[in-house]
């Protein structure tokens, strides 16, 4: 039996397996150890990642809404995306990719609000701003 779960941190969906397996070990401190590892391992998918940085004050393009973007991508995209918009789990942002394929920026806000395929959409976990906030820093800075 598999269930779904998400991380409310990040958002990441994955599938979670029934623990019956862990019976199969009569050993407590067993159990406990491999528990740990995989909550590790489910932890360290959460975390922060640096990227690239958003200009600062007095940078020429600076945008206090890039900021709080660099910080959303860093804690929400970039394990799926790349830390650079590379790519990896999800398509590639960097270069000019998500402004070709999304000219329109509201087509870009409302793909993050609802999700698409594997990627979860993040209306519940983000706010508007949060969400504008984030999108315009993969424009103009990955």
């Amino acid at each position: 039996m598999v269930l779904l779960g998400q991380c409310p941190s990040c958002g990441l969906v994955w599938l979670v397996p029934t623990l019956w397996w862990m019976f199969l070990f009569k050993c407590a401190c067993t159990r406990i150890c491999i528990l740990l590892c995989v909550l590790v391992v489910v932890c360290a998918s959460c975390s922060q990642v640096d990227v690239p940085a958003a200009p600062k004050v007095g940078e020429e393009g600076y945008e206090p809404s890039l900021a709080e973007g660099q910080r959303v991508y860093s804690r929400r995209c970039a394990n799926c995306h790349g830390s650079d918009g590379g790519g990896g789990l999800g398509p590639a942002l960097n270069a000019g990719a998500v402004t070709a394929k999304y000219p329109n920026i509201a087509d870009q806000i409302n793909l993050v609000k609802s999700g698409y395929q594997s990627m979860p959409g993040f209306k519940g976990n983000l706010t508007s701003g949060e969400i504008k906030a984030v999108v315009e820093y993969t424009r103009k800075v990955l």
